[in-house]
């Protein structure tokens, strides 16, 4: 079950489920056959490292590529339950290996977010594995790191902890440290966990994160207006620059008084 309304890493255990199977279950916006495909919020996406880019699928129909993680947003949108969310697909399974070959470390970022050797990767089984596992059958690994980053219940990301294990259904991080040669990850059968996973998605503890902003001039203050993060959109989909069809204008008040922008 997913809890809180914010972008999950997932991952499909089948090999030819498609994102329809997703989109009867969730809300999803921006391309064909979601529920609101004019939407310039793309509501999944991925990484492609080599491009810098953070593709969408084209269509609902498209097969959810199996060993590969999308972001995806998740929250009270009136389809199927509201969180928390459980998902399932309906499809074949994946068995035997699995190689995801030419993980590159390309220089491509023109931000002070540096994204480049990031590859976004999924547990490609129906059960979960144990990344230690993962890591020791690695026959040519090239210039991979062996920590994987996971996305954590209160949306922060941490390694892989040492015998931890990766849910089906859920995606992390791996890190292609140099540009030559490209990285390697292998899944193979004995990677799979006999114990069910750690669970890092399914539990909510604590308050929402929120800050206030307060408007304040001389000895007048307006009452401070809390800003909840997990109802706080991020868009992928940006630039470093001025977007024309995502961000607001910035207007000089006309009567002399606070301006705030971002």
């Amino acid at each position: 079950a997913y809890v809180s309304a914010k972008y999950y890493l997932l991952a499909s255990p089948s090999t030819d489920a498609n994102f329809e199977d997703w989109n009867q279950e969730f809300y999803m916006t921006g391309f064909t056959g979601t529920d609101d495909p004019g939407n310039s919020f793309k509501s999944v996406i991925t990484r492609n490292e080599v491009a810098g880019t953070w593709p969408n699928p084209g269509n609902t129909t498209d097969i959810i590529t199996n060993g590969t993680g999308y972001m995806c947003y998740l929250g009270n949108d009136g389809i199927g339950t509201n969180m928390p969310k459980t998902l399932n697909l309906t499809a074949n399974v994946k068995t035997g290996g699995l190689t995801r070959a030419g993980l590159t470390n390309t220089d491509n970022e023109i931000s002070t977010l540096n994204n480049d050797g990031w590859h976004l990767l999924g547990n490609p089984y129906a059960c979960p594995i144990i990344w230690d596992n993962v890591w020791a059958n690695q026959g040519a690994p090239g210039n991979m790191n062996a920590t994987a980053m996971r996305k954590l219940n209160n949306g922060a990301y941490a390694a892989i902890p040492g015998g931890g294990t990766v849910a089906s259904g859920e995606a992390f991080w791996v890190f292609a440290e140099n540009a030559l040669p490209d990285g390697t990850v292998e899944f193979q059968e004995n990677d799979k966990s006999p114990t069910a996973a750690d669970g890092y998605n399914t539990k909510y503890i604590g308050p929402p994160l929120s800050f206030n902003i307060v408007l304040k001039q001389g000895t007048y203050e307006d009452a401070p207006t809390e800003v909840i993060l997990t109802n706080t959109h991020l868009n992928f989909q940006t630039s470093v620059g001025y977007d024309m069809f995502l961000d607001a204008a910035k207007r000089s008040n006309q009567v002399g008084k606070e301006n705030i922008a971002t």
